[in-house]
């Protein structure tokens, strides 16, 4: 086995593994107010989002819809929702990430509402 004179060096930094926690709020059909339930998750976003870096916050909805571009409209509603009240318990807006879709990707394509939702990840 030949071993080089004068070997090289090379320092290849690991990337730092990310640490996301994940939320689930649910809405009820076509709307964006927050239930009891989805205020409980949220004051724990708020709990953990204190120290984080940042929070992405995306608004989904199901596929069933009453008006043309009605999805999008309640799916960015919802994200707006929860964004201020984040924003309400203290969280600094500048931290938010905050996108929608219509066209989130299902969890259950059987059952509609567990896909009215606006999903939080803390990073």
């Amino acid at each position: 086995m030949l071993i080089p004179k004068n070997p090289i060096s090379i320092v290849v930094p690991l990337t730092p593994k990310r640490h996301v926690k994940r939320f689930v709020a649910h809405f009820r059909f076509a709307d964006a107010t927050l239930s009891n339930a989805a205020k409980k998750i949220l004051l724990r976003v708020v709990k953990e989002g204190l120290q984080a870096k940042s929070i992405r916050i995306r608004g989904c909805t199901c596929w069933i819809t009453k008006i043309k571009g009605g999805n999008e409209r309640v799916a960015r509603k919802r994200a707006q929702t929860v964004a201020d009240f984040l924003v309400s318990h203290g969280i600094p807006r500048d931290k938010l990430a905050v996108s929608w879709s219509a066209h989130c990707p299902y969890v259950d394509t059987r059952n509609p509402a567990p896909n009215r939702r606006v999903e939080v990840e803390i990073e």
